[in-house]
């Protein structure tokens, strides 16, 4: 049995999605039921982009990656509506949508299928009594790698230094993966997503986690 995770949100105010938007996320919404997401995902490659934001990576991604199935998480509704208009556009087949808290679903996801994460920009909570509310830490890391294959990875950036310290804290006392900083460069297919753009003066860095199996 799986050692539950405090729900603890990790974002703050949510928007609304117009009546449309509504009936076309139901194409495309995850349900929330572990039998469910056996059935829909078994025997498939699988990714995870927790906080997609405007979906400009989840796009990019999927198109260039369609035989994987990437979940999309996304509690900003605006977010969601803005990746609704990408999948029409592009045709997209492959993204799955959970438009909530991703600590919510992440327990019911198969055990050992995803191979790759992306977790970009996630809020920094730069208030210190808000630390807390921080996404990256090693509670949520290790529950990460009872999800992923063998040397599935991780890409997680940020433009806010004392997070970044705070990630690599987190990562290290995880004691899951091995991990390196990276350029965007190394990341394939990465898109430039909306956050990125606006931190284009500030220092972004990513680094890339390997898990390795170390527990």
């Amino acid at each position: 049995m799986h050692e539950e995770i405090r729900i603890i949100k990790s974002f703050a105010r949510r928007s609304t999605l117009k009546r449309g938007d509504k009936e076309l996320l139901d194409k495309y919404m995850v349900n929330n039921n572990k039998e469910w997401i056996e059935k829909t995902i078994s025997q498939k490659r699988v990714w995870l982009d927790i906080g997609f934001g405007g979906g400009e990576n989840i796009t990019v991604q999927a198109i260039s990656n369609q035989d994987v199935i990437i979940i999309g998480c996304e509690p900003y509704l605006k977010g969601v509506s803005s990746l609704l208009k990408k999948i029409e556009q592009n045709n997209i087949k492959n993204i799955l949508i959970w438009p909530d808290d991703v600590k919510k679903i992440i327990v019911n996801i198969t055990d050992c299928i995803l191979e790759k994460i992306f977790i970009l920009f996630p809020d920094p909570w730069q208030k210190r009594p808000h630390n807390k509310r921080r996404l990256v830490s090693s509670e949520f890391l290790k529950l990460l790698t009872k999800k992923m294959i063998l040397k599935g990875e991780v890409i997680i950036s940020t433009d806010y230094p004392e997070y970044a310290k705070w990630m690599q804290e987190e990562i290290e006392k995880s004691n899951t993966f091995t991990y390196t900083k990276i350029s965007e460069n190394e990341i394939e297919n990465y898109t430039k997503t909306k956050y990125h753009k606006k931190a284009i003066k500030e220092q972004v860095i990513f680094f890339k986690l390997i898990y390795d199996c170390q527990i």
